[in-house]
């Protein structure tokens, strides 16, 4: 995976992050009661006032740190080349 694509990963996780700290009315949680994707939900519309959505930030994370780790033990590191 090109090192831009990594970039944006990180730009994307510092951003869902951001929100989720500026925003106490959203929650990303493993477990959640179901919900329609299609209906647009708001915190004001919500029993508890926090919008849940289904996810796991740790997960995307560690999946990416698997294919980053996976990818560079595929290929040696030129400066331990004999």
């Amino acid at each position: 995976m090109p090192i831009e694509m990594w970039i944006s990963a990180q730009r994307e996780i510092d951003s869902l992050i951001g929100i989720l700290v500026e925003y106490s009315g959203y929650s990303v949680q493993e477990i959640t009661d179901d919900y329609d994707d299609l209906v647009e939900r708001t915190p004001d519309g919500e029993e508890n006032g926090v919008v849940c959505v289904r996810g796991s930030i740790i997960s995307f994370v560690d999946r990416l740190d698997l294919r980053l780790s996976t990818r560079r033990s595929s290929f040696p590191n030129p400066l331990h080349v004999s």
